[in-house]
Formats: structure tokens, C-alpha cells, sequence
């Protein structure tokens, strides 16, 4: 008999392991929207032995339940793409991949979008390439404003992958954002 694939639970077991290193909140400001909206941007970093990686970029829109203004952020989003991106960094990113998250979990309230970006040097970068050129490109993109990035130090986190899994299901409650994001991405339920 084959077993069968559970696309959601390995996802999930997917993003217990991102190495988190930064977030930030930012606010949508486009005429498409009724009113600004506000969300929280999630860095994740993974780096290969040749220093090579990616930015895993997880946005979470507050759309307070409505239907319309999470239609109007999902086509915001839509403008979101490898060619908007790579056009205004300039060849520093070499592959920009959306990933579709509405699978994972019911977030009526949260619109999710998740992006990676490819860098062929990232390894000691991830601050300067964030910053610097990133953030800038996706403000354009967006018609958002970020707040200060927080960066998180890997002292703090649970730890990735099996051996964190007792200490991540300890968690109980939301009291800051860092347990929020540890309850919704490092498998803390």
C-alpha cells in the first residue's frame, strides 16, 4: 500500500524549520484600498554551504474579515511578481518564486502571501540586501511603508526541526509578536 501525501502537514513541517531572522510591520497605502491596512512581514533566511540562499518573505495583511478589502489586497499582492522585483534590484536576485499559503490554515482575518528570493551571494548579505534593496523595491511595488526591521537574534528562537518541537508546543498564548510568529510558523500550537 503507498502512503499517502499530506500536502499541508508537510508545508507545515516545511516552515518549522525557516530559520527566522527579522520582521517588520508595514501599512498598505494604495487608492485601491478603502482605508490603509496594516500587516507584518516575516524574514526567513537559508543559506547554502557555497553562501548562496534565499529570502523567505511572509506578508499577513489584517483584512478584519471583509471579503472586499481582502480582494483588494490579493490583487494588490497580484502586482507582486519575479518581474517587478528583478527589475528594480537590478541582477542582485537571481529567482523570485510566489508560494501559495491559504492552504496551510483558515485566516479569515489575514490575507497571506509568501515570496523567495534567490540570491547567488546571501550568506553575511541578509541585512545589507534587505535594507538596502529589498524593502526599497517592495515599498514600489506595494505602495507600502515599513516600519524599522526588528532583527531576530537566533539565540531567541525555539529550535528548528524536531529537537524544538517540545518547546515549541509549550507555548501557550500570544503575549508578543515574536510568540505569534512562533505559534504560527515554527509549528507552536
Amino acid at each position: 500500500m503507498q502512503d499517502i501525501l499530506d500536502l499541508r502537514e508537510s508545508a507545515l513541517a516545511l516552515k518549522a524549520d525557516e530559520r527566522m531572522i527579522a520582521y517588520a510591520g508595514f501599512s498598505l497605502l494604495s487608492e485601491h484600498l478603502p482605508s490603509p491596512k496594516q500587516g507584518i512581514l516575516k524574514i526567513s533566511a537559508s543559506c547554502r554551504a557555497d553562501g548562496s540562499g534565499y529570502l523567505t518573505l511572509t506578508f499577513l495583511v489584517d483584512t478584519e474579515s471583509d471579503p472586499a478589502d481582502r480582494n483588494a489586497v490579493k490583487d494588490l499582492f497580484g502586482q507582486l511578481s519575479e518581474q517587478a522585483i528583478s527589475a528594480r534590484l537590478r541582477g542582485l536576485a537571481d529567482l523570485c518564486v510566489k508560494v501559495p499559503l491559504d492552504f496551510m490554515a483558515p485566516l479569515d482575518d489575514w490575507y497571506v502571501e509568501e515570496v523567495n528570493v534567490y540570491f547567488k551571494a546571501l550568506e553575511g548579505r541578509e541585512r545589507l540586501l534587505l535594507e538596502r534593496h529589498l524593502m526599497p523595491a517592495l515599498e514600489s511595488i506595494l505602495s507600502c511603508s515599513f516600519a524599522a526591521v526588528e532583527w531576530w537574534s537566533s539565540d531567541d528562537a525555539p529550535q528548528a526541526g524536531p529537537a524544538g518541537k517540545a518547546e515549541r508546543r509549550g507555548m501557550e498564548g500570544v503575549h508578543t509578536l515574536r510568540d505569534l510568529f512562533r505559534r504560527l510558523f515554527a509549528g507552536g500550537r
